[in-house]
């Protein structure tokens, strides 16, 4: 019998997903810290029908659900070079959002924190990156 071998590509896109799902666990800690240094976290442990319960879980799977999306419809053209650049941009992306939507205090379900600027954004975040 012989070995059967893998193309280039799926070891790429194997690896892309892993890549999506630390992504997904990287903006829920940027979300949560944001929401920490403000002060405005609502529960350390929420019940099981908030959303603050489900944001770990939603994040990984849509990080990794977005990479293997972006990287299936970019890769068919066999770019995997394109397909990895694309797929990055749009992780990249997803975790702004995620930050800007969840981890300002806006976003946090309240209007007041007392440790942030008026502006509602954590004084550690870069000036010229907006949120």
């Amino acid at each position: 019998m012989t070995a059967r071998r893998f193309e280039a590509g799926c070891g790429i896109g194997c690896l892309l997903v892993l890549c999506g799902a630390l992504a997904g666990v990287g903006s829920w800690l940027l979300a949560r810290s944001a929401r920490r240094a403000c002060h405005v976290y609502v529960s350390e442990w929420p019940d099981m029908l908030s959303w603050r319960f489900w944001e770990l879980p939603l994040s990984i799977g849509a990080g990794a659900v977005a990479a293997t999306a972006v990287y299936a419809l970019a890769g068919a053209r066999g770019r995997t070079g394109a397909a990895v650049v694309a797929t990055l941009v749009v992780l990249v992306a997803l975790t702004w959002v995620q930050f800007a939507w969840l981890g300002t205090p806006a976003g946090a379900g309240t209007a007041e924190a007392p440790t942030c600027p008026a502006s509602n954004i954590p004084p550690w975040w870069p000036d010229w990156l907006p949120a």
